[in-house]
């Protein structure tokens, strides 16, 4: 006679039940890659699936966070299970090409452990399935063999970015959460490893101790190498849970990247359950704890950024501020102020946008300054291939193309400024021969043209700018009349610098004058006689 147990049937149907969950929520053995091909003016772009980036137009270095996928929760029991660990997370700049593809291998989160609320006739709760990717996952513990309570949650996968076989980051996954006992609640498990080192492992949430109830399974370990899946207790009436196998969960670089980061902010981890559950309803406690969320790549090029350094010469004391206005950057307006003679670097970053050209004005300059020197070049052109100097500088404006505000560079713009003073040229005639004319000339200066209107006159050019510093070299030329038939002196007033007929203007000077005058020579007339003496009354000629 055949014997049905309808327990045993009913376990049987849960445990059919348990095992299509179990099988819609795992992750896809294979993954549909998506290709992205970021626009010219894109910024972020993240990859939540595995997929390529294609390095777009004019960028040249690119800001990379590489996040691992969660640990999946573990199955409760009357109490609560624990939850998933947090995948790791790794930021680094990369130095890039434009037309590089890069590939990205997500990974999925940790699958959450199973609940069994009824014990016996074999049917043993099994741990969560780990999570696929560049390393997959451990698998969760299952519950011991004589009660039944939390399987532990899978671990989650590694996420990997690399171009081509070269490999340039990685982030584990998160441990799974640990399976809660009749008597314990399950741990959670572990973040994944934040380490430069390959093989930091992250091994799973240890379930409570026990006496006499079923041992809840504990998490497996996220991967950088595949994760190992935890064992059951050998004994599962007197000895509590055994941990993962250690998952290696790590965040690591292996080709040529900077500013590396890690930290465990990667895929979260799967949300464990409180305890109570009725046991005739396992569905209800299985549906109810979460996988782990699944990792990500997030690109995003780097930002150009344009910065200014004043340098002020001709000034031994005081405070100069100067003003400038850019374009095509995130502030508009900066002004620099300086004492005396001086570089300044600013603190300022303005940061731009790549493939967009940018402008920068020296739209403030203080009396009594004149630009006198602009240079930009970028500091990063190993990187981006600029070719220094950068921009087309006129007067104090200098134009950043759209070609060279690339992503990655490093734009300084070196602005010089002397301090000013003023020279005029001037002209005394004495007893000068009517329309008798001459220039008057200096080094870099307007000609003073003079011409004598009258015997006795002064003319006096208009006040010209020169830079503190500036050495002038004066000088007159006839062009009626001859200087033989004047004697010439020069003097300048306003400045000490003047040694002969050169001027070097000083730091004191403001306002300086030089004048050249011209006087008549006066003949002297000697009458001889002959014979030198006479009689009275006789005559000499």
């Amino acid at each position: 006679m055949l014997h049905i147990n309808s327990q045993a049937i009913a376990k049987l149907w849960s445990r059919a039940i348990v095992n299509i969950c179990d099988v819609l929520l795992r992750p896809a053995a294979t993954m549909i890659g998506v290709i992205f091909v970021v626009p010219v003016f894109a910024q972020t772009v993240t990859l939540t699936t595995s997929g390529s980036y294609t390095v777009p137009a004019n960028v040249y270095q690119i800001s990379v966070v590489v996040r691992g996928a969660g640990g999946g929760a573990g199955g409760p029991d009357l109490n609560s299970s624990g939850n998933g660990g947090s995948g790791a997370a790794v930021t680094a700049l990369i130095n890039v090409t434009p037309g590089q593809v890069f590939n990205a291998n997500v990974g999925r989160g940790g699958q959450p452990g199973r609940w069994w609320g009824s014990g016996g006739n074999g049917f043993t709760p099994s741990g969560g399935a780990g999570g696929l990717g560049w390393a997959n996952g451990g698998s969760g513990g299952s519950a011991g063999p004589t009660y039944y309570s939390g399987g532990g949650g899978g671990g989650g996968g590694a996420t990997s970015f690399s171009l081509g076989a070269t490999l340039y980051m990685a982030a584990g996954g998160g441990g799974g959460g640990g399976g809660a006992t009749a008597t314990g609640s399950g741990v959670t498990g572990q973040n994944g490893g934040a380490s430069a080192a390959l093989g930091a492992a992250a091994a799973g949430g240890v379930a409570a101790s026990y006496t006499g109830d079923g041992s809840g399974g504990s998490g497996g370990g996220g991967g950088c190498t595949t994760g190992g899946a935890a064992s059951p207790p050998v004994d599962d009436s007197i000895s509590p849970s055994i941990a993962a196998g250690a998952g290696r969960s790590c965040a690591i670089s292996t080709a040529t990247v900077s500013a590396v980061t890690y930290s465990s902010a990667g895929g979260s981890g799967g949300t464990g359950v409180p305890g109570g559950y009725d046991p005739s309803n396992p569905t209800q406690a299985y549906n109810s704890q979460t996988p782990g969320s699944n990792g990500s790549v997030s690109i995003t090029p780097v930002a150009p950024t344009i910065k200014l350094t004043k340098t002020t010469t001709g000034s031994a004391s005081g405070v100069a501020t100067f003003g400038y206005t850019l374009t095509g950057v995130t502030t508009a307006t900066e002004s620099i102020s300086v004492t005396g003679s001086a570089t300044v670097a600013s603190a300022v970053t303005h940061t731009g946008t790549y493939g967009v050209a940018a402008t920068v004005n020296e739209s403030t300059i203080p009396a009594p300054w004149s630009i006198t020197g602009l240079v930009c070049n970028d500091t990063a052109s190993a990187i981006t291939g600029n070719v220094n100097p950068v921009g087309t500088v006129t007067g104090s404006t200098v134009s950043i193309p759209a070609t060279q505000m690339r992503a990655g560079a490093k734009i300084v713009c070196a602005y010089t400024n002397s301090k000013t003073a003023t020279v005029t040229l001037r002209k005394t005639w004495v007893d000068a021969t009517v329309n008798n004319a001459v220039n008057v000339t200096a080094t870099g200066l307007t000609t003073l043209a003079s011409v004598a209107g009258t015997a006795n006159e002064t003319d006096t050019g208009a006040a010209q700018t020169v830079n503190v510093g500036s050495v002038l070299t004066l000088a007159e030329s006839f062009t009626t009349g001859s200087a033989a038939n004047y004697n010439t002196t020069l003097a300048c007033t306003g400045t000490s610098g003047l040694v002969g007929s050169t001027l070097t203007v000083g730091s004191a000077d403001t306002a300086i004058v030089c004048t050249y005058t011209n006087t008549r020579k006066i003949a002297t007339l000697t009458k001889a006689f002959s014979p030198t003496s006479i009689s009275v009354g006789g005559t000499s000629t």
